[in-house]
């Protein structure tokens, strides 16, 4: 977002603290897929049918040729006429939906691991169904919202100045 946002010495600072994270990010993330089956074999299981390998090998491919992608397109930054500036934003949303996507595989259907599902902590269809009409209501006030912000503060922030 700073990349966006911001120009000279500031995005250059932000270019490259957006290239260290990345690295770490990437680090983390394959700490946690080498831990995570051996503190938890049963994902081992659950992975063996041929239809949960489909759904979910492709996930660290992605994620990783994401972070590749990023950390290289981070490198040619910044390019002249602040070109692609948005791209390392979209790529990062891109890195943690995959993980989204992995973490929702390895938890459904249980809310709590092992313990409450899905079914099991919904609550009664009476209140599930006022919490939608609510939501029904406030959902447009808070996308017109969220469009009004991005229209105020859209563009590059300037120095603070007052003259």
């Amino acid at each position: 977002w700073l990349i966006i946002k911001t120009e000279k010495d500031l995005q250059h600072f932000a270019i490259k603290a957006a290239q260290r994270l990345v690295l770490a990010l990437t680090a983390c993330i394959v700490f946690v897929s080498i831990v995570k089956p051996i503190v938890k074999p049963d994902i081992i299981e659950r992975v063996s049918s041929l239809a949960n390998i489909i759904a979910i090998a492709p996930m660290p491919v992605l994620t990783l040729g994401i972070a590749v992608l990023l950390f290289f397109i981070l490198k040619a930054m910044p390019l002249s006429g602040d070109a692609l500036n948005w791209l390392p934003f979209t790529l990062t949303i891109g890195i943690f939906a995959t993980l989204a996507h992995g973490m929702v595989f390895n938890l459904f259907p249980y809310v709590i691991p092992n313990s409450l599902t899905l079914v099991e902590a919904a609550s009664a269809r009476e209140s599930l169904l006022i919490i939608f009409t609510g939501a029904l209501i406030v959902l447009p006030f808070l996308v017109g919202y969220s469009i009004f912000l991005y229209r105020v503060f859209r563009g590059k922030t300037l120095p603070l100045s007052y003259d």
